[in-house]
């Protein structure tokens, strides 16, 4: 029987899930909500329904799994099976070891890792990151995650936090982080802060078409609102997107600066603006990374789309369990 992984990638909204064979092909994908807010038991038992649905499909495709990989958000001991936090699935969600119990339920090994480290896990493997060993992975999307690669291997950090891009300060006394520092570039160019933005300038007295785009309703406003209003040549949007790319860019010039990467790869919902913002990046790097950091570093676009997480969570188990 040839093999294969399920793999399961939690946010705070969905629960994706699906079938990975060993080559990073997805055969089966689900969707469920994760009901953030409601239990850690009642987010656990969302998890063991997805992986229950894979091993079904595995069963009816004929297929041999061999492990179950999880992506999941917040702080963790990734190698020790323990995630410490995840307050966007339930404040109650603290020290809870999901391998052990995973894997218990259904007597197959279990491994976890940080929901972008999986993003980027994947991208390393069969995306954008292909033979490259010095990578910075960011996803854009609620927050700003990262995963980085130094000489081929998952950077951790002494404690598992390392990589938090997302929380490097780039605005002294900006926006209140949702870490509880000010001024992140998480605070100001993660969707919430993006789209607050806009409201902020609105509300000032600033004229712009996405007024209209959200037919009135400023609550209404989102990036993809903001990127189709600068498409549209409007002035706010553009200096909007111009910002966010200028801030990240910012972030992203003293990691470059720190790790040296051959490439930095942009993911994640708001990336979805290509160029508009991935050029505005590259464009600040090159302005304020050290010369040598900055010109050999490549700023591109991640690959994978929305598979990246599964393919990443289903790799783990064969990245870590070699027998």
């Amino acid at each position: 029987m040839e093999k294969c992984i399920v793999a399961v990638d939690v946010g705070g909204t969905n629960i994706a899930s699906g079938l990975v064979k060993l080559d990073g092909t997805v055969i089966f994908r689900g969707k469920r909500p994760t009901c953030a807010g409601t239990g850690v038991n009642s987010i656990l038992e969302r998890i063991m329904s997805a992986v229950e649905e894979g091993l079904q499909e595995a069963k009816k495709l004929k297929l041999e799994p061999i492990g179950i990989g999880m992506g999941i958000p917040g702080v963790q001991d990734s190698l020790g099976g323990l995630s410490y936090s995840a307050s966007n699935l339930d404040p109650g969600w603290i020290n809870i070891k999901v391998p052990a119990i995973v894997g218990e339920r259904f007597g197959l090994p279990a491994e976890m890792d940080n929901d972008v480290r999986c993003h980027a896990l994947g991208e390393k493997l069969f995306g954008a990151g292909q033979g490259v060993e010095n990578i910075i992975l960011i996803t854009l999307g609620t927050g700003i995650g990262s995963g980085i690669f130094l000489d081929g291997k998952m950077f951790y950090g002494s404690g598992s936090c390392g990589g938090e891009v997302g929380h490097i300060t780039v605005m002294e006394d900006g926006p209140r982080c949702s870490c509880g520092n000010l001024g992140c570039v998480e605070a100001l160019c993660g969707a919430p802060g993006i789209s607050r933005r806009a409201r902020e300038a609105i509300a000032l007295g600033a004229e712009s078409r996405i007024v209209q785009l959200v037919a009135g309703d400023l609550s209404q406003i989102t990036p993809k609102v903001i990127y189709d209003a600068a498409v549209l040549d409007d002035e706010l949007a553009q200096r909007i997107m111009d910002d966010t790319g200028k801030y990240i860019g910012i972030a992203m010039a003293g990691a470059v600066n720190i790790i040296n990467p051959e490439l930095l790869i942009v993911g994640g919902g708001v990336a979805a603006a290509g160029e508009m913002l991935i050029g505005k990046i590259r464009q600040e790097i090159k302005k304020r990374a050290m010369n040598k950091a900055g010109s050999q570093v490549r700023v591109v676009a991640a690959q994978l789309g929305e598979d990246a997480g599964l393919i990443g969570a289903a790799m783990l188990i064969p990245t870590r369990r070699i027998d």
